[in-house]
């Protein structure tokens, strides 16, 4: 062992307790100050006493592995961890490394198990060896392909009808690597009632912050699923989530994602799978904030990580255009789409120039309704229709403005000519904006209401003053 420097009454009440055997205790502190891949470990000989270890370059939990080994001689003997939060009264049990294969039981022994999918890994054979139902968050679109069988889509406010059901009725929730935000969890005291919580994530500070996490793993991502697939394999037998599976399919048949096409009216939804049955996985889309950001990830066809690019935490009006720059930049082999709304895309409309100056040629498909829709929603919903300040019926001319940028701009008000307009925006090598004129009282389902449980969903509403309701 490595040892670098001698501590005394060290606080464990702030430490992962990794292992403990007679006098030897491994406590983790957590990361240093130097590197974001090294941590600090100590020996603990006795309460006054303890040693930090070096790991120098290598794997966290392969030298945690071996120093154990070094101490019982047998890697196989650990038989627990404790996680210590800042919050004594947050402290819970944690499953990590040391502890994953004595808290597969958990897996084996649920039977409405529902898998919350992270960020960017791409990893989800776990899905495919369990076969059991998963959903997303925002974030995490792309990383479980929407065509795949065991998708039940997006959670949460805007979530569909049976990824919402799904998190209602689970008995274990998986969660990897997201963070249980209020968009996610409705009614917090509602969310996942029934649920004992497995949650991964590499910062042990978001454990617990939101939902309690009855088994808590701390770790890299793909780490810890190169750990629990082979374990998964060996314990979980996917039959044990066939009823679980067929409830969560009739929820999908009882109340699909849907809306009401219509030929007089461009609808929202029908532009992005337009776009999507065109560009597909040959496009990475990025998107600004609103209505638009919520009809992108619902209905566009995410295939792969990383293929959606948008501003989830801050929710940035004005994010998309410039992410879309980087994205052709940093991507070149890649079509980059930017979804916008008339309102999003004036917080950074002059990116045109940039966009021209670098040769970049950005798609922008601004869906244009004459408002800022999210906020015109929720006025029309639940304040009565009062609207206000939410009219954006003055406007510039975009395709003007954008010709005068050296852009290509495009005004369409019907199928055929997005269509048409679409594959000609595909071929030019200077940026576009294709002002797509919608159906301007078109809303956004399904929508839990701020403040009720995701089993509230509403997945249908009759705005009296919409021209046409029915295609």
């Amino acid at each position: 062992m490595n040892y670098i420097e001698k501590l005394t009454k060290i606080d464990t009440t702030k430490a992962i307790l990794l292992y403990k055997e007679g006098d030897y205790e491994i406590y983790w502190l957590g990361l240093n100050e130097e590197s974001a891949f090294r941590v600090n470990v100590y020996l603990i000989k006795s309460a006054d006493e303890a040693i930090l270890v070096d790991p120098g370059n290598r794997n966290f939990f392969q030298f945690i592995k071996q120093e154990i080994e070094e101490i019982m001689g047998d890697y196989s003997k650990v038989v627990g961890a404790i996680f210590h939060h800042q919050d004594p009264d947050v402290a819970a049990s944690i499953v990590d490394w040391l502890n994953i294969v004595p808290n597969m039981k958990g897996l084996t022994t649920a039977r409405t198990d529902v898998l919350l999918p992270f960020y960017g890994t791409g990893k989800y054979e776990f899905v495919d060896v369990t076969k059991i139902p998963a959903v997303e968050t925002l974030m995490a679109k792309g990383v479980l392909p929407k065509s795949h069988e065991l998708n039940l889509g997006m959670v949460g406010m805007h979530g569909t009808y049976a990824a919402n059901m799904a998190m209602s009725e689970t008995d274990l929730l998986i969660s990897f690597g997201a963070r249980f935000d209020d968009r996610v969890t409705g009614k917090l005291d509602e969310f996942a009632k029934d649920a004992k919580i497995i949650h991964i994530d590499i910062d042990p500070t978001s454990i617990s912050k939101i939902v309690k996490a009855h088994y808590p793993i701390v770790g890299d991502l793909k780490n810890v699923l190169d750990t629990m697939l082979p374990l998964a394999k060996a314990e979980i037998n996917p039959e044990n989530y066939e009823y679980f599976r067929s409830i969560v399919k009739r929820y999908e048949q009882l109340h699909p994602l849907t809306y009401h096409d219509s030929d007089k009216l461009l609808k929202p939804q029908w532009v992005i799978q337009k776009t999507g049955e065109i560009l597909g996985d040959k496009a990475i889309i990025s998107t600004d904030v609103g209505q638009h950001q919520m009809w992108a990830a619902q209905y566009y066809p995410f295939s792969f990580p990383r293929q959606f690019v948008t501003s989830g935490g801050l929710g940035t009006m004005g994010f998309g255009f410039p992410a879309a720059i980087g994205v052709k930049r940093g991507v070149s082999d890649k079509i980059s789409v930017n979804f916008s709304g008339d309102g999003s895309i004036l917080m950074n409309i002059q990116e045109f120039v940039t966009a021209y100056e670098y040769k970049l040629p950005v798609i922008n498909i601004v869906l244009n309704n004459n408002y800022l829709g999210m906020v015109r929603q929720w006025q029309t919903m639940f304040y009565d229709d009062r609207i206000s300040e939410t009219d954006l019926s003055v406007q510039p001319d975009f395709v003007k403005l954008v010709d005068a940028c050296g852009g290509k701009g495009y005004r369409v008000k019907t199928k055929a000519e997005f269509e048409e307009a679409l594959k000609d925006a595909i071929t030019q090598k200077v940026p576009v904006f294709i002002d797509v004129i919608i159906d301007r009282r078109e809303i956004v389902l399904p929508m839990v209401p701020a403040g009720e449980s995701l089993a509230n969903t509403i997945v249908e509403y009759k705005d009296p003053k919409q021209l046409e309701n029915k295609g």
